[in-house]
Order: C-alpha cells, then sequence, then structure tokens
C-alpha cells in the first residue's frame, strides 16, 4: 500500500484519519511537533503500519518530503485561519499529493492560486476536506436540489 503522512497525525481529527488509512491497509507517518504523542498514539495500536514522527509543519520542505518517500501529505494541524501556503507548496515542488482539513474560508478560497503549479507537478491539492465545508456542501447540495439558481445563502 501507499506510505502517507499525516501532520497532526495524533490530534483530534488527524488521529481518526491515521486509524482509518491504517486500518485500510496504508503505512502512516503519525506526524506532529511531538515525538513523544506521536509515539504514544501509534503505540496505542498492534499495527506497524504507523510509525512516529516528530515534523513540524513550519520545518517542512520539498527535500523534508522527498526524503519521506511518500504520495501524499494530509494537514491536519490547523488552525488554518493563521497558516500560509508554504507546505501545500512543498507538496507541489515534491511532487507530492496535498489535502488538507481546512475550514477556514481564506485558506480553503486561497488555495486555488496553486492551481497551475499543482497541474504542471501532476499533483493533486486539495484543500477543505472538513466536516464543515463537506456539511455545508452537503446540505446546501441537497436543498438546492430542485433550485434552477441559488443567488445567497445565510
Amino acid at each position: 500500500m501507499k506510505r502517507i503522512v499525516v501532520i497532526g497525525g495524533y490530534g483530534g481529527f488527524g488521529a481518526k484519519v491515521c486509524q482509518l488509512l491504517a486500518e485500510d491497509g496504508h503505512n502512516i507517518v503519525v506526524a506532529g511537533r511531538s515525538l513523544v504523542k506521536a509515539s504514544a498514539f501509534c503505540a496505542q495500536f498492534s499495527s506497524e503500519a504507523m510509525q512516529p514522527m516528530a515534523l513540524d509543519r513550519e520545518q517542512i520542505d520539498a527535500d523534508r518530503l522527498r526524503s519521506l518517500d511518500v504520495c501524499l501529505l494530509i494537514d491536519a494541524s490547523g488552525p488554518f485561519q493563521v497558516q500560509d501556503f508554504h507546505v501545500p507548496k512543498a507538496c507541489i515542488q515534491a511532487g507530492i499529493h496535498y489535502l488538507d482539513l481546512s475550514d477556514g474560508r481564506a485558506f480553503v478560497n486561497g488555495i486555488s492560486s496553486l492551481n497551475r503549479e499543482a497541474k504542471e507537478a501532476r499533483t493533486c491539492v486539495v484543500s477543505g476536506a472538513s466536516t464543515l465545508p463537506a456539511l455545508g456542501t452537503a446540505i446546501t447540495d441537497c436543498l438546492a436540489r430542485d433550485m434552477d439558481i441559488v443567488k445567497a445563502i445565510r
């Protein structure tokens, strides 16, 4: 199976993502600022599919990502309201797919500025794969099913 790094992998949402991916047979690098917390999280599972790693999102660059030999980086570290785009940019430069759990409107909207670079690098950049955007979109799609035009949502 594929090797995936999850930043914030021992946090609330990141832990669940790691657990589900490991159950599906993927090899997971559980990353975060604390190796102690990452190790404690991984020790809860009998699976060798999870490896702990100290990796602060501020230390990520393309060379570091290439050295991890991963196909995908999932960013569950948040809060995205105060983040910049250096992690998805590093993923693009390293040729690694990127997905985040952002629910920060400005972050999700702004990431489209990386679209051209991502296409040229043949990488996928997905932002906003979190509960609030997902549920909001699902509800909106359901409620607007029989409407021709939606002008505003309040």
